[in-house]
């Protein structure tokens, strides 16, 4: 995995409402599994039906026939999804599969969170993460 961890978050995207997908800035080192000093908090606010997608290594890197995953693919997969959290999910689980032939190699770890909505007011998220290079 990136940075030699097994199970870390590789890439949070947030699909917003109108349909664009944008990188949240998410680097760093898992988090429990060194002796980490410093980190920082990002925050990214989310409007209803903003969905925030987080994903591990093992989604970006699989590698199939066409290569590795990737996060051109996996822009391409959350942006043609449903609406909801659950289909957004369960797209990119099914073309990570397709892509691996059905054979995972990896863990495949897949968060999906979307503001309702009946959100009446913007969400702010925080993440607390560490700073890379920051260990022991």
């Amino acid at each position: 995995g990136r940075g030699g961890t097994r199970g870390a978050v590789a890439s949070v995207l947030a699909r917003r409402a109108g349909g664009s997908i944008e990188s949240v800035p998410c680097e760093g080192d898992l988090i429990g599994a060194f002796d980490v000093h410093e980190a920082r908090d990002q925050s990214i606010e989310l409007q209803a039906d903003d969905l925030l997608v987080l994903v591990t290594d093992g989604v970006i890197e699989a590698r199939g026939g066409q290569g590795e995953f990737g996060d051109e693919r996996l822009r391409q997969v959350i942006a043609g999804a449903g609406p909801t959290a659950t289909e957004v999910a369960e797209a990119i689980e099914a073309a990570v599969l397709a892509h691996l032939a059905g054979h995972p190699q990896d863990d495949l770890a897949i968060v999906v969170i979307r503001l309702p909505t009946t959100a009446g007011v913007a969400t702010s998220i925080e993440m607390h993460v560490p700073e890379s290079g920051s260990t022991n």
